[in-house]
């Protein structure tokens, strides 16, 4: 008895220490109350669900105290260590870079980067043409994380894995909330994602209204989405035989974004 004791209070403290283990990590967040940014130490606490915020007062006296999510804007989170590594590692070899990556997104969760590592691991994996491992992978990160699935870096990537893996029924409702996103780069995605959604259940029309062309004419600032959704929206005209719109879709890729590898896959006949 005194032994079954005895374990369970070790495994109390292990976990305990797991919970609080990594150290804090410099961060600019807006605070409850405050209209400006400040500059922080902040420590995710996942059993508790809530962030630890310690300031640094002017006499250099510290402070702490502690926010829900919805309580605190985490603006920007420093880099890990071995980010400029691991971003070296994805340019010579991308799956050399998997676990470290994985790494990351357990180390940083709700903390930015576990978003950003979980799109290039979701990237990775398709990559390799393996949804189902990309989807794993940025699925791992979503659950810890909710927002990460429709209002980060990586949901533009987790919505095309699950499209690719053909588990798109919570895919709806997180492109729903992304339309409506403040970040209109997210929300220029999110169409484009539901023209693939669409596409995929074979109703090339409603691609075309509900999603390719929003994007196109919707979120025509938002250039980083506009090749992807020129070319998408091209070839949802050919399909339909509308042979003119599709041609205006392609010129005004190649003359606005001729540089992009949207572009350059019309020359190539992808």
């Amino acid at each position: 008895m005194k032994h079954t004791q005895i374990l369970s209070c070790a495994a109390l403290l292990l976990l305990c220490a797991l919970s609080t283990a990594r150290a804090d990590v410099r961060a600019q967040v807006l605070l409850p109350g405050n209209n400006q940014p400040v500059n922080v130490e902040l420590r995710w606490k996942p059993v508790d669900k809530e962030y630890v915020v310690t300031r640094r007062g002017s006499g250099g006296q510290m402070t702490e105290q502690t926010c829900k999510a919805d309580e605190i804007r985490v603006l920007r989170v420093a880099e890990p260590d071995n980010w400029k590594q691991i971003q070296a590692t994805l340019r010579s070899s991308p799956a050399s870079a998997l676990a470290a990556l994985q790494k990351v997104a357990t180390d940083y969760r709700m903390l930015m980067w576990d978003a950003e590592a979980g799109r290039y691991m979701g990237q990775i994996y398709l990559q390799q043409g393996k949804p189902e491992e990309a989807l794993k992978a940025m699925a791992s990160v979503a659950q810890a994380n909710p927002d990460a699935g429709w209002n980060s870096s990586m949901a533009p990537v987790y919505w095309q894995a699950m499209i690719a893996a053909k588990r798109t029924r919570q895919l709806p409702a997180l492109l729903e909330r992304a339309a409506a996103a403040d970040d209109r780069s997210i929300a220029a995605a999110a169409m484009i994602r539901r023209g693939d959604l669409i596409e995929s259940e074979g109703r090339t029309r409603d691609a075309l209204r509900d999603g390719y062309l929003r994007a196109v004419f919707l979120f025509a600032d938002q250039e980083a989405q506009q090749p992807e959704a020129l070319y998408k929206a091209a070839n949802a005209f050919d399909k339909l035989r509308q042979t003119a719109y599709a041609e205006r879709m392609r010129t005004t890729l190649r003359q606005n974004y001729g540089s992009s590898s949207w572009a350059k896959s019309l020359d190539s006949g992808r």
